[in-house]
């Protein structure tokens, strides 16, 4: 019986274009154009500042892409530059099931490859549909988490499947380039805990930008343990019944966000909003969360009530709620400002209280709900649950909401004629000739 990674060669070498449906190839152009803006929106951000100063000696020589945000450099480093600032917001897509994931982390490789290897929108569009297919079935088979591991180890299995495409690699060399790949790239979980430092920045981007070396020994007859997958699914087929005829059926579900915060925050977020808008000006005596089990450990313990970075507060259940309560929004300009350091925010996040909810997870056991209840100091209270917040699957965003997020997030860096260039490239993705058409266009303030 061929191994799990041998069944994903197959996959990846059979996929073409002509079999994404036309709804599909929508979602892929939304999710394309709202990982630009994540990215374009952080081109300017600390983080990416500290990734620019490596200096190109640093890298393998080998084909030229284009930074986000201005200029061009070795692929190994746009690979690198470009994942970093698509990650750096948190304001990138999600997908939750047995394992979290941001699928979209692939689209900054798949793009930068394509214009490195000269490939045209149609072969862009295959190897993101790889990618985030990929993606999603490892986050519904198993967990990394339940590993030891974090869940960007899935870069090492994904970003040589979708180069590999793109160099139109035969099965047998797929397979070890996505073998080699995976066994060098399996990161520890300690991404997740406490104070989170900015390596969950670059855990992806860096892993898949190894990838470019891994990948090139395959191509040479280089060969990897093909088993090293099957370790993670016990048994378990990655391919059933469902085996896909449209590469990009899971694509739908899919949320993006609305805010530039971990994904499980939204729920309590919207619901803080939601009272404040019923009760402006009103005291808060306290606040009580309601929420899953999960949540509470990754977003409630002690180290987030005392975020002393931007990555542990856009992970902190109690700052991103307070800051939503007291300014009546959740933006990037807030984490940017380090809004966690005011005392008014310090002083409410003291008198949030976080409680684990077993009845309401049983209630929506596909969800992330959060339900709060505000206790003013007027003796009154009021609640607020919600279930499904605005981006997900269940109320997934307008293409006029990912662009008018996406002239948001670029519009700083961007002139006017170019984002209206980007969007209709976008738009029009299947058709370039040159995928790295788009791709320059994100270069500079042109």
């Amino acid at each position: 019986m061929p191994s799990t990674i041998e069944q994903i060669s197959d996959f990846v070498t059979r996929t073409r274009y002509e079999d994404i449906a036309t709804g599909n190839l929508d979602l892929i152009k939304q999710v394309v154009l709202d990982t630009l803006g994540c990215a374009l929106g952080a081109s300017n951000a600390g983080l990416v500042s500290h990734v620019t100063l490596l200096d190109a000696s640093h890298w393998p020589q080998g084909a030229n892409a284009s930074i986000i945000g201005g200029g061009r450099t070795s692929l190994h480093r746009a690979i690198a530059l470009n994942g970093s600032m698509v990650r750096y917001l948190d304001f990138l897509d999600v997908y939750w099931a047995r394992e979290i994931c941001h699928p979209s982390e692939n689209i900054p490789i798949a793009l930068a490859c394509a214009e490195a290897y000269q490939q045209n929108g149609k072969r862009l569009i295959e190897a993101i549909a790889i990618g985030y297919e990929l993606q999603i079935r490892m986050a519904d088979t198993f967990s990394f988490h339940a590993f030891g591991l974090h869940h960007v180890s899935a870069a090492g299995f994904i970003a040589p499947a979708m180069m590999g495409k793109l160099l139109q690699l035969g099965k047998d060399e797929m397979a070890h380039a996505i073998a080699l790949g995976g066994v060098r790239h399996l990161t520890h979980e300690a991404l997740l805990h406490g104070q989170l430092s900015m390596a969950k920045a670059i855990g992806y981007a860096f892993a898949a930008s190894d990838c470019i070396n891994t990948t090139a020994l395959a191509r040479q007859g280089f060969t990897g343990p093909l088993s090293v997958m099957d370790g993670f699914l016990q048994g378990q087929p990655f391919f059933d019944e469902t085996f896909p005829l449209d590469p990009a059926q899971s694509l739908p579900k899919v949320s993006l966000k609305n805010y530039p915060i971990q994904f499980s925050l939204h729920a309590p977020v919207e619901a803080s909003l939601a009272l404040r808008s019923r009760h402006p000006g009103k005291s808060v005596a306290s606040i009580d969360v309601h929420v899953t089990e999960l949540t509470h450990q990754r977003t409630a313990d002690p180290a987030k009530f005392h975020p002393n970075s931007r990555e542990t507060a856009d992970h902190s259940l109690p700052c991103c709620v307070a800051m939503a309560w007291l300014d009546n929004m959740l933006s990037t300009q807030q984490f940017q400002q380090k809004r966690w350091q005011d005392t008014d925010m310090q002083s409410l996040m003291r008198r949030i209280r976080v409680h684990t909810d077993p009845l309401m997870e049983a209630a929506h056991p596909d969800h992330k709900p959060a339900r709060i209840v505000i206790n003013f100091e007027d003796g009154t209270s009021d609640e607020e649950l919600v279930v499904q917040p605005v981006g997900t699957s269940g109320k997934p965003f307008t293409w006029q909401q990912v662009e008018s997020k996406f002239r948001a997030l670029a519009g700083p860096v961007l002139s006017a004629s170019t984002l209206d260039k980007v969007i209709q490239h976008v738009q029009h993705l299947e058709e370039l000739d040159d995928a790295g058409q788009l791709a320059r266009l994100l270069q500079t303030n042109s």
